[in-house]
């Protein structure tokens, strides 16, 4: 037992220690391309990518996110002239909150590639080491391997032998591929327009999978820029859509009053009936592949009413001319739903209000069809609510006298006078609406 406690005690100040082990956080940014000849762009931004993906593999660094990196310094125009300059190397450290910045900068001649690269500490903006590394272009992995252990030797850190492997290992044995892949990564960055940027570097990045099948990178970013891709597509044809819709509600009717069919000398009818209701809706883009759908309900066929919708749509098939999604929706209003009512002798008559408003909630499937590419689109609406029994009171607005006034007041119908007891709201319902694009 007390051989246990001491190995628990143990294990446990092990963990304490290795949680309170600071990482050393360290950015690379973008090297500077000194060659004049925009090719090697594609190595400025693959260096970066490179060697943070290699660092990552170190468990006493942590690496911060290229993307995080490339947005401020595509914000700044000072960051994208001075890349190898120390002081603007703190400044961005600072703002992505680095301990170390990893700068340098590229030259080349027809056979070979020198990488210069140096160690910023963004607290004291010394320089605490660097690397000149040359060799083929061919070799590149190679020459980024030498720069991570140079690195790493200049801080201290020890990397273990699983660690070195996986850093050695390149991304790809072929060039090429590679090659595609870091322009494929300069252009899903730099390039402004969104939609050309992403076709552009998924074209580049199939290059790079053509070459190397098993290239994990490249189809990693191709799904990346396919979902992205899709969600613009998206956005261009189904976004954004106001329609007019018609949902119609099962209205069953319960049990049937004696004494209103002796008052009224009328047989009550027992099928079911649908309620109509009509909203103008507008749905819209929140997320990929997810969007959000609200309403106003202006009332039913033949009666008036007021309430509001809210969707939240899940877009499962998408094509260009056809979209299929389900979705939660809920709902409440003052829908005026009716039913017949007969005094004794049928002296009084007519219909009674249901003076409660319902509140539904639903879910559904739907189905849009683009009529006109773009432009019109009609939709299919399938889904359930629950079913409400309404058997409260029932009331109809008469106007009577008081102090000379003619005023309108709202009188409570006896039960045995309305058709029935109680009726019944909900189950299966189905919609359909067209909408438009503005």
């Amino acid at each position: 037992m007390k051989r246990y406690l001491v190995s628990l005690i143990v294990f446990f100040l092990f963990l304490a220690e290795a949680h309170s082990a600071k990482k050393i956080v360290v950015g690379v940014s973008e090297f500077k391309n000194l060659t004049g000849d925009e090719y090697y762009d594609r190595f400025c931004t693959g260096i970066g990518e490179s060697i943070t993906g290699d660092l990552a593999n170190i468990r006493s660094i942590e690496v911060v996110e290229r993307v995080q990196m490339i947005n401020i310094i595509k914000k700044i125009p000072k960051f994208i002239d001075n890349l190898d300059n120390e002081e603007t190397a703190v400044e961005l450290g600072k703002m992505i909150n680095a301990n170390l910045m990893v700068i340098g900068s590229i030259q080349a001649t027809e056979k070979e590639m020198l990488i210069t690269a140096r160690f910023v500490n963004v607290e004291t903006g010394a320089v605490i080491g660097g690397e000149k590394v040359r060799g083929k272009k061919e070799e590149i992995f190679d020459l980024y391997n030498q720069i991570i252990f140079k690195l790493t030797g200049s801080l201290g850190i020890e990397v273990t032998p699983s660690e070195k492997k996986k850093i050695e290992k390149p991304e790809t044995p072929k060039f090429n591929a590679y090659e595609n892949l870091a322009l494929a990564k300069r252009v899903n960055y730099y390039e402004r327009d969104r939609k050309k940027a992403l076709e552009k570097a998924k074209e580049l990045a199939e290059k790079a999978i053509e070459i190397d099948p098993k290239y994990r990178e490249a189809k990693k970013l191709r799904e990346e820029l396919i979902a992205e891709l899709f969600w613009i597509k998206d956005k261009e044809t189904w976004n954004p859509l106001p329609y007019l819709t018609f949902d119609f509600f099962p209205l069953v009717p319960g049990q049937v009053n004696a004494q209103y069919e002796i008052n009224s000398k009328k047989k009550p009818q027992t099928n079911l009936s649908l309620l109509p209701v009509w909203k103008l809706k507008y749905r819209e883009f929140i997320a990929p592949a997810f969007s959000f759908g609200g309403g106003v309900s202006f009332g039913n066929v033949g009666t008036f009413g007021f309430g509001l919708d809210i969707d939240l749509l899940y877009w499962l098939v998408n094509t260009r001319r056809t979209v299929f999604y389900s979705g939660l929706g809920f709902g409440f209003g003052t829908l005026s739903i009716e039913q017949n009512y007969a005094s004794p002798n049928n002296q009084e008559s007519g219909k009674a209000t249901y003076n409660k408003a319902p509140v539904f909630t639903k879910i559904f499937t739907c189905f849009t069809w683009s009529l006109i590419p773009r432009k019109l689109f009609l939709n299919f609406e399938l889904g359930y609510t629950p079913e409400q029994i309404l058997q409260g009171d029932w009331i109809v607005k008469k106007k009577v006298k008081e102090d000379g006034e003619e005023k309108e007041k709202e009188q409570i119908i006896p039960k045995e006078w309305l058709e029935y007891e109680y009726m019944k709201l909900g189950g299966p319902y189905f919609g359909i609406a067209i909408g438009f694009r503005m």
